[in-house]
C-alpha cells in the first residue's frame, strides 16, 4: 500500500496532466468554439479525485457542453467563466455517484482550486479568441473605409507608396493605383518646389519629421499624370507598428520597426486664387479702418480721463467708494454715506478729518501712505473710523493712485465695515486657545487609553504563552495558541488606532539620529521569518552597496513603516517571495526602502483607496483579508512627518511594489554644519558591554509592577531564565527595595498609585551609588515624546507592553554587566 506522501504526489500529478489536457485543448483557438469546450470537458475529469464518476458541464454564451446526459447527479460543484470583470458562462463538475463515507460530503480543496484555474485558463482563452475574431471584421471595415473614402488617403512605407485609395486615383487623374505603388511622393512632383528646395530631399526631411514628431502639415507642388500641376494641402501621420516581441534580438532596430505614414491630401489650388483674390480686399478694407480708427482715437482720448474717474470709483457697489485729491472728498458713493452717516452728497468738499477719532488717527493716512500711492503700490490698513453720530467702528481701508504720472487726478479708496469679521476673528482667538486645550486633553487621553487597552492585553498574551510551556493536550495547546494569536492581533489593531490617533493629534516627532540599516532589515525578517515559513515564502534582504553605514534617520518610525509594509505582503501573498530593499539616492540625499512581493496586486481602479484611514481594496461583508484599514494611512502619515514620499507599482495577479522614501542628512554634514537633537540622542547611560548569559547567583531584578498579572507574566518569565526576581506594587516601595538590597536591573512601570515610575526614577538616582543602576521603563505608551520623557528622569531604556519575553530577556542581557 502506497503511503500517504505518495499518493499525494500521485494526486498532484493527476491535477498536472488534467491541466497539460487543458492547455492543449486552449492551443488551437482557431477551432470553433464548441470543439474547443468540448476537449475542455473531456480533460477535466482526469484531474478529479473519481475521474470515472465526474461529468463536465461548460457553456460560453450561446454555446455548451454537457456531459452528463441521463446519469445521476450526486454533487456539483461550479465556478463563473469571468473575463474582464464579466461573466460570459458557467464550468460546473458534477458527481453521478455518492461520495465515499469517509468523505465529509464536500469536493476536495483541490478540486476547487482545479476548477477555478481551469475556469480562469479557459476564459481568457475563449474571450481572446472572441476579440481577435472581433478585431479581423474591425480591420476589414477600416480597409474597407480607407478604399471607399472621399478624402484622397495614401500610405507610405519607408518613403514608397503601399496603398492608394480610390479618391487619392481621381485626384492624380491616373488609371489605378498600380502606377503609384512602389513610387515616393517626390516621383509625382516637378524636381524643385516653389520655394526653391529639392522635391526629393525636401520630402525625405518631411517624411523623417513627422516619424519623430508624430505628425506634419504643408502644402505641395505635385503633378498629376497628365503633367498638369497642382497644389495640394498635405498632412503626415506616423503610424506606431507593434513589433513582434519573439523576433531576433540581434536584428538590427531600424529593421525591426516599419516607418509607416498615412498620408491624407486634397487640391487647393482653386482655393489659393480665391486667397489672393480675398488678400486685396482685406488690403483695401485695412487702409479704410485705419482712417476710422484715427477719427475714432481722438474721441476715446477726450472721453477717457472722465471714463477713467467714474470707472475706478464705482467698480464695486458694496463697499463705501470715494474719490480723494490732496485729503479733500471730491466724490464719494451712497455706501459711503450710509457707513458714515451722513446725508447723500454732504460729505463731497470737506476734509477727511471727519473720518477719524483724533488728529493722531487721521495722521496715520498721512504722507507715508501716500508715499507708497504715488509710486503706484496699493495701500490696505485697517483703522477704527468716527460715524457722524460719534460712535466708533473697525474699517478696512485701501487705496490706489488714478494715474501715478499725474497726481492731480488724486486717489480712489474703497473703505469696508470690518466690525463683524473683527468679532469672528476674536472668536477664532478663543477657539484656537480652546482647541489647544483639547488637544492636550486628547494627549492625555490617549495615553490612559494607551495604558489601560494594553495592560489586560499583556495579561491575555503573557498568561497564554506562559500556559503553553506545561504539559498540556493537543486541543489545550490549540486553544490556547488561538488565545495568543487572538491576543496578537487585537493589540495589532489597538496599535494601529493609538498610532493614528497620536498622529492625527499631532504628538508624533521626528528624531533622527545614526542607526544600521541592515541590522533593521535582518531583525525585521527575522521577525517575520516564522509567519513566512508557514506560507511557504522566501523572504531575502537587499541592501545597495552604496547605502551608507550609518545611515541618518528616525529608525523608529521607518521600522513601523516596514513592518506594516511587510505585514500586507505577508497577508496579500500565498505563495513565491517577499524581498526588502534598501538604497539610496545620493543626489536627492534620501534613503529608499521597498518590499515587493508576489501576491494578488493591486487592480488599477482599487488604487485610490490605499493610503486612505478606514479604506481597504476589498472592504465587503465576506472580504478574506481583514483588517481595519489603518495600517498604510498610518504609514503614510509618518513618512509624510520625515520629509519623504511613499507608493506602489503592481500589476494584478503578479505583485506588488511599495516604496518609500524619508529625508537623510549624512552623519559626517550634520557633524560638521554643528548640528544636533537632543530628543534623537537622549542623555542615558549607555551599557559598557553584554552578557552573554544571566546565572541565577549573580543577577538579581526588582520588578516594579502594581497589577499582580503583570507582575505573575513577568516574574515567570525572568525566573525561567534563571534570574532572581524581586516584586515591589508601587514606585515607593521600589525606592524603599534599593536600598536595602544591591540589584543588576530594574524594571520599573510608569503608572502606578502611590509613586509612578518617573518619580520612582528620580529619586533613586538622587540615592547615593545609584546613578549607574540601569533601570527601563515599562510602559502601554508608546508616545515618542512621552519616551523621552522617561529617558530625561533617568531611564536608560524602554519595552512597551505587552512585554515579549525574547525582546524583554535580550534588552536585560544588554544591560546587565559581569
Amino acid at each position: 500500500m502506497l503511503d500517504d506522501s505518495t499518493e499525494t504526489l500521485r494526486e498532484r500529478m493527476k491535477e498536472l496532466n488534467c491541466l497539460y489536457g487543458v492547455l492543449l485543448a486552449l492551443n488551437r483557438l482557431d477551432r470553433p468554439t464548441r470543439e474547443i469546450l468540448a476537449d475542455v470537458a473531456g480533460a477535466l475529469p482526469s484531474g478529479c479525485q473519481y475521474p470515472q464518476d465526474v461529468r463536465v458541464r461548460v457553456n460560453w454564451k450561446a454555446e455548451c457542453i454537457d456531459t452528463l446526459g441521463a446519469d445521476p447527479a450526486f454533487a456539483r460543484l461550479d465556478t463563473d467563466l469571468m473575463a474582464d470583470g464579466e461573466r460570459f458562462g458557467q464550468l460546473a463538475i458534477i458527481h453521478t455517484t455518492p461520495l465515499s463515507a469517509g468523505n465529509d460530503g464536500s469536493f476536495l480543496a483541490e478540486e476547487r482550486i482545479l476548477l477555478d484555474t481551469v475556469a480562469a485558463r479557459l476564459a481568457c482563452a475563449l474571450q481572446r479568441k472572441d476579440t481577435e475574431a472581433a478585431l479581423q471584421v474591425s480591420e476589414r471595415r477600416f480597409r474597407a473605409l480607407f478604399e471607399q473614402s472621399g478624402q484622397p488617403s495614401v500610405l507610405l512605407e519607408d518613403g514608397l507608396f503601399t496603398a492608394v485609395n480610390r479618391a487619392s486615383i481621381r485626384m492624380l487623374d491616373s488609371e489605378d493605383a498600380s502606377s503609384l505603388l512602389g513610387r515616393s511622393p517626390a516621383d509625382i512632383s516637378p524636381p524643385v518646389q516653389p520655394d526653391g528646395s529639392n522635391s526629393r530631399s525636401r520630402m525625405a526631411e518631411l517624411v523623417a519629421s513627422a516619424l519623430a514628431d508624430g505628425y506634419i502639415e504643408f502644402e505641395w507642388a505635385f503633378l498629376r499624370a497628365s503633367g498638369e500641376p497642382f497644389t495640394a494641402k498635405v498632412r503626415l501621420t506616423a503610424i506606431d507598428q507593434d513589433q513582434d516581441q519573439d523576433q531576433d534580438q540581434d536584428q538590427d532596430q531600424d529593421q525591426d520597426q516599419r516607418r509607416v505614414v498615412h498620408v491624407s491630401w486634397f487640391d487647393i489650388t482653386s482655393h489659393r486664387a480665391l486667397e489672393r483674390e480675398l488678400a486685396s480686399y482685406r488690403l483695401d478694407l485695412e487702409h479704410r479702418v485705419r482712417e476710422r480708427t484715427a477719427k475714432l482715437k481722438q474721441m476715446a482720448e477726450a472721453l477717457q480721463v472722465a471714463n477713467d474717474e467714474q470707472k475706478t470709483i464705482f467698480n464695486t457697489a458694496t463697499s463705501g467708494l470715494a474719490l480723494i485729491k490732496d485729503r479733500t472728498r471730491i466724490r464719494c458713493n451712497q455706501k459711503l454715506h450710509e457707513l458714515l452717516g451722513w446725508p447723500p452728497g454732504e460729505m463731497v468738499g470737506q476734509g477727511t478729518a471727519i473720518w477719524y477719532p483724533d488728529e493722531a488717527a487721521w495722521e496715520m493716512g498721512g504722507e507715508r501712505v501716500y508715499e507708497h500711492i504715488w509710486r503706484g503700490e496699493p495701500h490696505s490698513r485697517e483703522q477704527q473710523l468716527k460715524r457722524r453720530d460719534g460712535t466708533l467702528f473697525w474699517a478696512r481701508l485701501t487705496g490706489n493712485a488714478v494715474d501715478i504720472l499725474d497726481r492731480s487726478k488724486g486717489s480712489v479708496w474703497v473703505i469696508d465695515d470690518i466690525t463683524n469679521e473683527r468679532a469672528v476673528i476674536e472668536q477664532l482667538t478663543k477657539a484656537r486657545k480652546l482647541a489647544e486645550q483639547t488637544a492636550r486633553t486628547k494627549a492625555n487621553f490617549i495615553a490612559n487609553i494607551s495604558h489601560e487597552l494594553r495592560t489586560p492585553m499583556n495579561a491575555i498574551i503573557g498568561l497564554s504563552e506562559l500556559a503553553q510551556a506545561g504539559p498540556l493536550s493537543n486541543e489545550q495547546s490549540d486553544n490556547l495558541h488561538r488565545i495568543a494569536a487572538a491576543g496578537k492581533q487585537l493589540l495589532g489593531l489597538v496599535n494601529e488606532v493609538i498610532d493614528y490617533a497620536a498622529l492625527d493629534a499631532g504628538h508624533v516627532t521626528v528624531t533622527p539620529a545614526e542607526f544600521d540599516v541592515r541590522a533593521l532589515l535582518q531583525s525585521l525578517a527575522e521577525k517575520a521569518a516564522a509567519a513566512a515559513a508557514e506560507k511557504g515564502i522566501s523572504l531575502s534582504v537587499v541592501i545597495d552597496d552604496t547605502l551608507p553605514s550609518p545611515a541618518m534617520g528616525d529608525a523608529t518610525h521607518v521600522r513601523q513603516v516596514l513592518e506594516q509594509l511587510v505585514a500586507n505582503a505577508l497577508k496579500f501573498t500565498d505563495r513565491g517571495r517577499i524581498e526588502l530593499h534598501a538604497s539610496h539616492e545620493s543626489g536627492e540625499g534620501l534613503l529608499r526602502f521597498a518590499v515587493r512581493d508576489t501576491g494578488i496586486g493591486i487592480p488599477p481602479d482599487e488604487a485610490r483607496k490605499l493610503f486612505q484611514r478606514f479604506r481597504q481594496i476589498d472592504d465587503s461583508s465576506t472580504r478574506r483579508h481583514l483588517g481595519m484599514g489603518l495600517g498604510l494611512a498610518i504609514a503614510k502619515r509618518l513618512v509624510d512627518l520625515m520629509g519623504g514620499r511613499i507608493g506602489f507599482d503592481s500589476v494584478p495577479g503578479e505583485g506588488s511594489t511599495f516604496w518609500f522614501t524619508v529625508i537623510s542628512p549624512t552623519s559626517s554634514a550634520r557633524r560638521a554644519s554643528g548640528e544636533t537633537d537632543d530628543r534623537a540622542s537622549p542623555p542615558r547611560k549607555r551599557p559598557q558591554g553584554e552578557a552573554s548569559a544571566v546565572s541565577p547567583a549573580r543577577h538579581c531584578v526588582l520588578l516594579v509592577e502594581d497589577n499582580p498579572v503583570n507582575q505573575l507574566v513577568a516574574a515567570t518569565l525572568l525566573r525561567k531564565a534563571g534570574l532572581v526576581v524581586d516584586i515591589a506594587a508601587n514606585g515607593a516601595e521600589a525606592v524603599a527595595k534599593v536600598q536595602s538590597r544591591r540589584y543588576d536591573a530594574v524594571l520599573m512601570d510608569s503608572q502606578m498609585p502611590v509613586m509612578d515610575g518617573i518619580s520612582a526614577t528620580r529619586e533613586i538616582r538622587r540615592l547615593p551609588g545609584l546613578q549607574a543602576l540601569p533601570i527601563i521603563a515599562l510602559s502601554a505608551n508608546c508616545d515618542p515624546q512621552q519616551v523621552v520623557e522617561y529617558l530625561d528622569a533617568g531611564m536608560n531604556d524602554h519595552l512597551v507592553k505587552p512585554i515579549d519575553g525574547n525582546n524583554l530577556l535580550a534588552t536585560l542581557r544588554r544591560w546587565i554587566v559581569h
